[in-house]
């Protein structure tokens, strides 16, 4: 069993990754205290507990780099770790030891997916609109969005790398341009 201070609760529902709740950061702000911590030991009985338990034990070395630079100040390097995945996000709880031998939670904290999945890509569009029409496209070629992303991505490879290696100065320079039109940022 792990306990967890009451303030412990209230800040890590009140702040936490939306992955974790389901409920997003401006609802949870407005939400008092005991809504909070009956949220938090909601979630925590059902599942969340279980699979801190169940977590792979991770060391400070290694997960200080799974986590947001802002996040890097709240670990503790003298407790102890457990990644786990919840709604498809991955997680790290902190956890200290007390004298009595049982866990204490001190942090529940995102992990960034780009860190951990080292296969994984992530797109941020410049705006809303050229995400939708993205998904456009997607939705006129009758393919699934992440479908689409890896076929762009490779068709792309395949074009430079056949040009760096034919040592094609047009097709490089073309490459160049395309490249450096808005910095590389989509």
């Amino acid at each position: 069993m792990i306990t967890i201070q009451g303030q412990d609760k209230i800040r890590i529902a009140k702040s936490g990754a939306h992955q974790l709740f389901g409920i997003d950061y401006n609802t949870r702000q407005s939400m008092d205290n005991q809504e909070l911590i009956e949220m938090f030991d909601l979630l925590w009985s059902i599942e969340i507990e279980q699979l801190i338990l169940d977590g792979y034990h991770c060391k400070y070395e290694e997960i200080i780099k799974y986590l947001a630079e802002e996040n890097k100040e709240l670990i503790d390097p003298e407790q102890e770790y457990r990644r786990f995945r919840y709604r498809k996000t991955d997680f790290i709880a902190q956890l200290k030891l007390n004298n009595q031998g049982k866990y204490c939670l001190t942090q529940l904290l995102k992990i960034n997916s780009s860190n951990i999945h080292s296969q994984k890509l992530e797109i941020n569009f410049s705006s809303f609109e050229e995400k939708e029409l993205f998904q456009s496209l997607a939705t006129t070629l009758k393919m699934d969005e992440q479908v689409v992303s890896i076929k762009l991505v490779r068709l792309f490879m395949n074009l430079a790398y056949d040009a760096i290696e034919k040592d094609d100065a047009q097709a490089l320079a073309c490459l160049d341009a395309w490249l450096g039109e808005d910095n590389g940022q989509l």
